[in-house]
């Protein structure tokens, strides 16, 4: 038994010469080519883009630990918009300071 590729819209789809060549086994094999080629390129969930913002900046925080000017620079943003945006999202940056006695 022969496989070969080819791809239909950038997709990779199995063709084999089956044993059985019967019609229900034609349109098996059709059916799972099919369902091959349209399968998404990869996994995705659309989502708001405010989520999407929301997530960066407090990943942002996180990883800069609330230093305001590194988290502006980060984002490629003032920091007048990192308050504004911290503000609007009632995010308190002093939990996210090493505060140390």
């Amino acid at each position: 038994m022969g496989i070969e590729y080819s791809l239909p819209h950038s997709k990779v789809v199995e063709k084999t010469k089956p044993d059985d060549t019967s019609p229900e086994a034609m349109l098996a094999l059709a059916e799972k080519n099919y369902e091959e080629a349209n399968k998404p390129p990869f996994e995705f969930t659309p989502r708001k883009l405010s989520e999407i913002e929301e997530e960066m900046i407090i990943n942002t925080i996180k990883y800069y630990e609330g230093n305001v000017p590194k988290i502006a620079e980060s984002l490629g943003v003032s920091t007048k918009t990192v308050y504004n945006k911290v503000d609007a999202l009632g995010i308190n940056l002093d939990e996210f300071r090493n505060i140390q006695p």
